[in-house]
């Protein structure tokens, strides 16, 4: 079904096929298009419509397309378009049995081909899937090569939850009128993500500098090009210290672990496990996560350091306050005798779930890990599952959390 989200009148939309080599048409400009619907019941594609809105343009959203209404080359050179849905190098699977690849038109297999296209109006695609920006070529670089302006995608697997946080957090920012870069940094300063590198893990081709709010308001550009402002969600979490610089191949963790100490009372490296994560190609741009870990749980407690063109001003505190936690063996993998048996039951019910999709869809590969939540004291084991989307060779993810005993 199709819906708009705008504050204009509603207009009806034309659906024009042009058949050529490459399709042109009239770009329909200061519009947007948001398309899903297999996560949240589509409910990631209908915030992701309001945030577009909110940034100037009359946006559409669409949960249960038709060939029809992805292959128009009118929609396909809007100014935003936004997928959400299961993805590989080469493609994305929508509802519907649709596919958009990195090739050419197949309408008998409904197969939409962004080489089909010129994307001379569209300043910016979101390919919030996995694994749309692995490869040295894929779908995102093929769409670039096709006008787009700029392409997010993802290197890696990527939790469907986390997936939603990041976005909502990105297009807010981009609505505020941030240059798209910055939006990415403000979503990835977090770390309450159940897979935390994983959504940190992507990349942007083209123009990161770009504005994409519209109206008088996008002339707010002088938002902070060093420390994101400070929002609801993130009062008194920034910290302001002096310019640190970092070679992502040569990383100095006693400097990092300086600063942070002369910052923040209390911390102890040792206690916290650290991931560094790259999003960009040349990786002049990275992210350094020190998650805090009790025995052998991890949690979602830490710190956030976000380099870009290897320098950075903050340090965002992302640390929970809980009672204090004893380094008593019940948080010791050695503890739990019966850990085996529990890490299998885990397993079993995440499949379960993939099987209970009932539509082919198969499990790839599943991951494990113990997690502490500081704020409820539980412990769980995180089970991250990926699954092949109806066997397309397209990919989801998910997590689950396994009370343990």
């Amino acid at each position: 079904m199709k819906k708009i989200r705008t504050i204009l009148l509603s207009m009806t939309i034309i659906i024009a096929l042009l058949f050529s080599s490459t399709l042109t048409a009239s770009a329909k400009a200061n519009q947007a298009y948001s398309i899903g619907g297999d996560f949240h019941s589509g409910a990631d594609v209908i915030s992701a419509a309001d945030y577009w809105a909110m940034c100037g343009y009359k946006s559409y959203y669409n949960t249960e397309p038709t060939y029809a209404y992805v292959s128009n080359a009118n929609n396909l050179n809007s100014d935003i378009l936004y997928f959400s849905s299961h993805g590989n190098q080469n493609s994305i699977s929508l509802p519907n049995g649709i596919s958009l690849t990195n090739g050419t038109n197949n309408s008998s297999s409904k197969t939409v081909g962004i080489q089909s296209y010129s994307l001379t109006n569209t300043k910016l695609v979101v390919y919030d899937a996995c694994l749309t920006a692995s490869g040295n070529t894929n779908l995102c670089t093929q769409t670039r090569n096709s006008g787009a302006d700029a392409v997010i995608g993802w290197r890696v697997e990527i939790d469907a939850d986390d997936a939603f946080k990041w976005q909502k957090r990105f297009q807010d920012y981009c609505a505020l009128g941030y240059k798209v870069h910055l939006a990415m940094d403000y979503a990835d300063s977090f770390s309450d993500y159940k897979f935390n590198s994983d959504i940190k893990n992507h990349l942007i081709y083209g123009d990161w500098l770009q504005v994409i709010k519209k109206t008088t308001a996008s002339a707010v550009t002088m938002l902070s090009e060093s420390t994101l402002q400070t929002t609801t969600e993130s009062v008194n979490r920034i910290k302001d210290i002096p310019e640190l610089t970092c070679d992502y191949d040569n990383i100095n963790y006693q400097l990092i672990e300086e600063t942070i100490s002369r910052n923040f009372d209390g911390f102890i490296a040792q206690n916290y496990e650290v991931t560094v994560t790259s999003n960009s190609l040349d990786n002049s741009t990275f992210v350094i996560d020190y998650t805090l870990k009790i025995g052998d749980f991890s949690t979602k407690s830490g710190y956030t350091l976000i380099f870009r063109d290897g320098k950075t001003n903050a340090i965002y505190d992302n640390t929970i306050n809980f009672s204090t936690v004893t380094t008593s063996s019940v948080y010791s993998v050695s503890n739990y005798r019966n850990l085996d048996s529990q890490v299998e039951a885990a397993l079993a019910e995440a499949t379960n779930t993939v099987l209970h999709m009932d539509d082919g869809s198969k499990v790839t590969y599943q991951t494990w890990d113990l997690y502490y939540d500081v704020e409820t004291s539980c412990k769980y084991i995180k089970v991250q599952t990926v699954y092949d989307y109806q066997n397309t060779g397209t990919v989801g993810s998910f997590a689950t959390l396994y009370p343990m005993n």
